[in-house]
């Protein structure tokens, strides 16, 4: 069984100047924007964003639904009835 490693993610919002400020936060952390608007997480395979949400879903007290982009690829595809015409 794989433990959770805690670990510090950084963003970089724009200030008013349009200069970007680079923010450094805990995982925990993200709960509290999540609060206000939507977060994307980006990183390379492997790099743990499906532990991340997992963990980020057992510390909040909102429900919360797991979406995989492949998974969003496809409920959008379906939705819009998409063909491929390959």
């Amino acid at each position: 069984m794989q433990s959770y490693i805690a670990r510090k993610l950084e963003y970089e919002p724009r200030n008013e100047e349009g200069t970007l400020k680079t923010i450094i936060l805990e995982d925990s952390q993200l709960l509290d924007i999540a609060q206000s608007k939507p977060i994307v997480i980006l990183a390379d395979a492997g790099m743990g964003k499906t532990e991340l949400i997992k963990e980020l879903a057992k510390l909040s007290h909102v429900k919360t639904k797991y979406l995989s982009a492949s998974d969003l690829v496809q409920k959008s595809v379906k939705r819009l009835s998409i063909v491929n015409s390959t």
